[in-house]
């Protein structure tokens, strides 16, 4: 099985503090998502001129231990970002790469 984790959220609508408690509960989600695979997991945050994925083998819970996860993830949860779609995978077809693991993007549609 594999899990979904993120959020959808206006624009520009959040204070300090809520974008705080944003990057924490996006932090919890993702960790507690291992769950539900430990073969990669992958993370796109969209914002108003940017969209970027991020793809790892890894376990969930080493992917927000790493200190790339505030550098690449939550250095991206501002006031300005509106989408983050998560994946954690458990390899049941396919190799366990970065090119299997999800979100995928194909042109101008991410999805998991």
């Amino acid at each position: 099985m594999c899990g979904i984790f993120g959020y959808a959220k206006r624009q520009n609508a959040q204070n300090d503090n809520q974008i705080e408690r944003l990057k924490d509960v996006l932090t919890y989600l993702a960790d507690e998502s291992v769950i539900r695979g430990t073969d990669s997991t992958g993370i796109s945050m969209i914002d108003s001129n940017s969209r970027r994925t991020f793809k790892a083998t890894a376990p969930s819970s080493e992917v927000v231990a790493d200190k790339s996860w505030k550098k690449n993830i939550l250095n991206r949860v501002n006031r300005d970002s509106t989408i983050a779609i998560g994946h954690v995978r458990l390899a049941t077809h396919g190799v366990v790469n970065s090119r299997n693991a999800h979100p995928f993007e194909i042109g101008d549609v991410i999805g998991a």
